[in-house]
């Protein structure tokens, strides 16, 4: 039969009386015309029919998952940019100034909304919430490794310098108390038990989608606002009694004087610390890929909340904690919260209690951070050396192996600011700039997209690249020509 009708020469004796689907029709002649059966033309190979706004969801991750909402989207992103590097944030505005730090804060806000505008869009045209995957598409097999890599140095340094800093809070550091006495044992011992106790049993968890994770970054969300209520209820008790410290609003002028070289590359490099505090990209991929369907517009306003959420948090912590503790901030501010100090603003009963408060809810909300970073940690890491998803026995091994290996690390080291400039100049500039930034110029123009469209897309991620480019090296600069001397503002 041909594909619309089909003639046979009969028998004029022939019935046409028929009771089949395919009932005939007699024509004058003796010809008898028979509408041919519906021909179903052979299904398109899958990648041609898959819809153009359906996630290509990983193996890995189990299909029966209920789609998450923007509330827990929102929350894993504000808890993974709530990080570890708030705590260096106040040295950062001592050393700027009120009104530079305010600045460049939003500044590079900006830049991590943009970017995260860029990975938002370049999934609801492709289809793909997995960033790794994304990168591969668009930007080839090299892309996909160096963001690969990018993201297992990102996140095994923040591993890292969250057992310093909970080392420093438990053990203490030179000069300060900790949390235990040091009949609890060594730092390395501490830790350990640490790591074994607490931390391998949080990251076992297979996914970052679960409710009892949202519920965590919840929990940890929390406890960074209250140390912000506390630290703002101190600045007032300081400016009420006229201990406030001298804040100065921008770096100091006469210091900057014949240096002008080096006062720009560390003023510069300070940008690569905020942002390692925004470098969250993946956290919202991850929280997105059991959706049905990529959602431009909700993924771009969970960023903006998030960013907005966390951006005043830093304004406040910041701002209030270098009122308090002036150009004595340290890089870790939590060591400024002690007995000693806080006794100068209050009775020594709650000079005490809130010792222990903070640090208490400074490590809840690291040790809950931990799932945020290892997951894309131990994907990317098993993707890149096996080039296959991650799942069963290898899925505890590179967990537990990474996390043996950010212990090791973290009992050796004391400096959190050189690690945070370090990261914060390769893979966050990679991570949240630079490559968001290629993809937005390498992304192919959709029928609907107007030639303005078009250039501002392209002219954006431009300047993502350039910005990236320009703290990165500012960055490198700093740590292979000034790291450890003091600077002139």
């Amino acid at each position: 039969c041909r594909n619309t009708v089909s003639e046979y020469q009969v028998n004029p004796g022939f019935s046409t009386m028929s009771s089949s689907p395919f009932e005939a029709a007699a024509s004058p002649g003796g010809r008898v015309v028979i509408p041919a059966p519906a021909v179903t033309p052979p299904p398109f190979p899958s990648e041609v029919r898959e819809p153009l706004l359906t996630p290509r969801i990983s193996s890995y991750r189990s299909q029966s998952m209920q789609p998450p909402s923007s509330w827990e989207a929102g929350t894993h992103m504000v808890k993974s940019i709530l990080g570890v590097a708030l705590l260096a944030l106040p040295r950062v505005f001592s050393m700027l100034g009120i009104g530079a730090g305010s600045i460049c804060l939003a500044a590079v806000a900006l830049l991590a909304y943009a970017s995260l505008h860029a990975l938002a869009k370049a999934s609801a045209r492709t289809g793909v919430m997995n960033m790794s995957v994304l990168a591969r598409e668009e930007l080839g097999v090299t892309g996909q490794a160096v963001l690969d890599m990018a993201l297992i140095f990102n996140c095994f340094g923040m591993l890292v310098v969250y057992l310093v800093v909970i080392g420093d809070m438990l053990v203490g550091s030179p000069g300060e108390p900790g949390i235990l006495t040091q009949d609890c044992g060594s730092r390395r011992v501490v830790l350990a038990v640490v790591a074994v106790v607490l931390l391998a049993p949080l990251v076992s968890s297979t996914s970052t989608q679960s409710r009892s994770l949202a519920g965590a970054s919840a929990l940890g969300v929390a406890a960074i606002l209250l140390w912000a209520a506390v630290s703002l209820i101190l600045f007032i008790i300081a400016a009420n009694n006229g201990a406030l410290s001298h804040m100065h609003w921008w770096p100091k002028g006469h210091a900057l004087i014949g240096h002008g070289f080096k006062s720009a590359v560390e003023l510069t490099s300070l940008l690569s610390i905020m942002l390692v505090a925004y470098t969250c990209h993946w956290t919202l991929q991850h929280s997105m890929q059991s959706a049905s369907s990529v959602r431009e517009r909700q993924a771009q306003g969970v960023s903006a909340g998030a960013i907005a959420a966390s951006t005043a948090t830093f304004l406040l912590i910041s701002i209030c904690s270098y009122g308090v503790f002036g150009n004595a901030t340290s890089a870790d501010v939590i060591n400024n919260y002690s007995v000693e100090t806080l006794s100068k603003l209050l009775i020594p009963e709650l000079a005490q209690a809130g010792f222990f408060g903070i640090r208490l809810g400074v490590l809840i909300a690291l040790l809950l951070s931990f799932p945020l970073h290892m997951a894309p940690l131990r994907t990317s890491l098993w993707q890149l050396v096996f080039r296959q998803p991650l799942q069963g026995p290898g899925l505890y091994l590179v967990t537990y192996v990474t996390l043996g290996a950010a212990w090791l690390a973290a009992a050796h080291l004391s400096d959190i600011w050189s690690v945070l400039i370090l990261i914060g100049s390769t893979a966050g500039v990679l991570i949240s700039l630079i490559l968001p930034g290629l993809l937005s110029v390498g992304m192919e123009e959709t029928l609907t997209e107007t030639r303005g469209s078009k250039i501002r897309r392209q002219g954006g991620g431009l300047v993502l690249i350039l910005f990236g480019i320009g703290i990165g090296a500012a960055g490198i600069l700093h740590l292979a020509m000034y790291a450890g001397k003091t600077p002139h503002f």
